[in-house]
């Protein structure tokens, strides 16, 4: 087959979204099918040669100036479906409601190509973070002085759903996959709000997949807990710091967390975890990957996250094919894939005092980490990449010979 997948979040940034999309196409590529890559340019000497048959066409970006990680494109339209009719695909796949995500619809439509949308992302949630000290940079001066940014949680304890900037990064969200002939989501969780937003379209539950082939954590008898994952404010590890402050004052732990990653709330976490007197207790790793991340996780027993916006989570997904027992937040995709009592624990989203409370079960009751991190590898085994990447090439298949 013939595939064009359009991504607004791709290589050499590194995300949730980047990782799935490269793993999906590397398997396609492999599998002998020819892809086609739409998304932004970084730098003139951006890389495009993956694969034989990967083909990487990239546009002019610039980099939004509060979060200069993410990039908006710019292309003319009918350069778009010139270069899509001369590759003349099965099926376009579409991963982000950005630019290249729109152009992607806009063009298959044009060219009466069918279309697959997987919802990796919630805008919804990613929106509260714009405050205003944010879109105008200011907490970038904060930091300077020694001020950590904690612009977002006032904002963010509310948990307004109904909040402006919620519902617009909904109706934006949606107003692309609308138009998609089918949508993935990667948790049952994601599909059933999506079902209730989008009825009777036609979504099904598809996780990214995580490859099993991995070492295998020690299963001690003992808290040794990690973070890992890019260091972004949308991922509040802010809670988990405020945590590890809270089991140092009111439980007298002498708690320590690994905190692997890069990103841009890495400076601010620095210096709230130096206000709160916790400096001490968190190793911040920065950027870490192949071997030496698979010894992080060796090393590790309980793997931890305050993120409340996930879709699926892929390094919660890595932690427990590594054998480590999870503490997470009740919210969206997580509650899939941690069961508490059964492979870890879950916390409220936003409580620092709650998220403290499941991290002192897990030091209290740590003989039962063992326990717990079987019970991941068993609910991980359910995600195997290949099994999954199976299920997207029939897919593919079916939406074609559908449209066909």
């Amino acid at each position: 087959m013939k595939i064009a997948i359009f991504t607004d979040l791709f290589h050499p940034k590194i995300d949730g979204i980047s990782i799935s999309v490269m793993n999906s196409a590397m398997h396609l590529a492999k599998s002998g099918h020819e892809v086609i890559i739409f998304c932004p340019r970084f730098t003139e000497g951006d890389r495009i040669d993956y694969h034989k048959n990967i083909k990487v066409q990239r546009f002019f970006s610039v980099p939004l100036i509060t979060y200069s990680e993410v990039r908006v494109s710019f292309f003319r339209k009918s350069r778009v479906i010139s270069i899509l009719g001369l590759f003349k695909p099965d099926v376009v796949h579409v991963n982000t409601p950005g630019p290249i995500g729109f152009a992607g619809i806009y063009a298959a439509k044009k060219l009466s190509v069918p279309v697959v949308g997987t919802y990796h992302g919630l805008i919804s949630e990613e929106m509260v973070h714009l405050t205003p000290l944010r879109l105008l940079g200011v907490h970038r001066l904060l930091e300077l002085f020694g001020i950590p940014d904690e612009s977002a949680l006032k904002f963010l304890k509310k948990d307004d759903s109904k909040s402006i900037l919620k519902r617009f990064g909904w109706r934006f969200s949606l107003s692309m996959f609308a138009k998609c002939d089918l949508i993935t989501a990667p948790s049952v969780s994601i599909v059933k709000l999506l079902k209730n937003r989008l009825p009777g379209k036609k979504i099904v539950f598809l996780s990214n997949g995580i490859n099993l082939k991995r070492p295998k954590a020690n299963f001690l008898k003992k808290a040794i807990f990690l973070h890992v994952g890019r260091i972004s404010f949308e991922k509040n590890i802010d809670v988990i710091i405020r945590a590890i402050s809270i089991l140092k004052s009111d439980f007298n732990a002498n708690v320590k967390i690994k905190i692997a990653g890069d990103g841009p709330a890495l400076r601010s976490l620095k210096l709230l975890a130096r206000k709160l007197g916790v400096e001490g207790n968190i190793d911040f790793l920065g950027w870490v990957s192949g071997e030496q991340l698979s010894s992080v996780y060796q090393k590790s027993t309980v793997f931890v996250t305050s993120s409340p916006m996930e879709t699926q989570g892929l390094v919660i997904l890595e932690a427990m094919a590594s054998g480590l027992a999870v503490i997470g937040v009740d919210k969206f995709a997580i509650p899939d894939l941690v069961k508490p009592g059964f492979n870890g624990y879950l916390a409220k989203p936003y409580d620092a005092q709650d998220m403290a409370s499941c991290m002192s079960k897990a030091i209290e009751k740590s003989s039962v980490l063992p326990v717990f991190a079987r019970n991941s590898l068993k609910i991980a085994k359910s995600h195997e990449f290949w099994k999954c990447m199976g299920m997207l090439e029939r897919i593919y298949i079916d939406i074609a010979k559908k449209k066909n």
